[in-house]
Order: C-alpha cells, then sequence, then structure tokens
C-alpha cells in the first residue's frame, strides 16, 4: 500500500525589494494582507523589517502543529484583531 503524497505550496505574498525599480508600489494602511492564524508575531504586529524566511518557516510550524493536533497553536477565530494579534505575540501555543 503506497503511502499518500503531501505537498505544501506557498503561495503567499510578494514583498517589493531595493531591485524592483519599475514597480509600482500601493500600500493600504490599517490592511492585513495574509492569514492571521498563520502569520509570526512580527508579521501580525506590522513590522516589515522583522519579516523575513522565518516568517515562512513559522507559518510551515503551525501547519505543522495543525496537521498532527487537529487544532491551531492559538484560537483566535472569535478574537478582535487587537486581541488575535495580542495573542499570537504574548502568549505560548
Amino acid at each position: 500500500m503506497a503511502l499518500p503524497l503531501v505537498k505544501i505550496l506557498d503561495f503567499g505574498l510578494a514583498r517589493m525589494t531595493d531591485g524592483d525599480v519599475y514597480a509600482t508600489q500601493v500600500t493600504e494602511i490599517g490592511v492585513i494582507k495574509g492569514t492571521l492564524p498563520y502569520m509570526s508575531p512580527d508579521q501580525a504586529r506590522g513590522n516589515p523589517e522583522a519579516i523575513d524566511l522565518r516568517a515562512d518557516v513559522y507559518a510551515l510550524g503551525v501547519i505543522l502543529y495543525e496537521m498532527l493536533s487537529g487544532s491551531r497553536p492559538y484560537d483566535v477565530t472569535k478574537k478582535s484583531l487587537v486581541e488575535a494579534v495580542r495573542v499570537i505575540c504574548e502568549h505560548p501555543p
């Protein structure tokens, strides 16, 4: 019996870098881009300088946690945005 094949695809959000000189940058202040329960604390805080490859590793960890336990590390579904960010940033999973 063959084991099922698991694939994780990252359709994450692109971020402009200094090399993207010909692109037009449009920002929306106060708009969250992404799925809050999978955001790293730095990403949830909205600190763009601190967001790098580690944010993707964190999101992968959330996915693995969810696969193994059947729930996400943080239940933020019924919380306000401010409370959800506080939970992600201050509470251990």
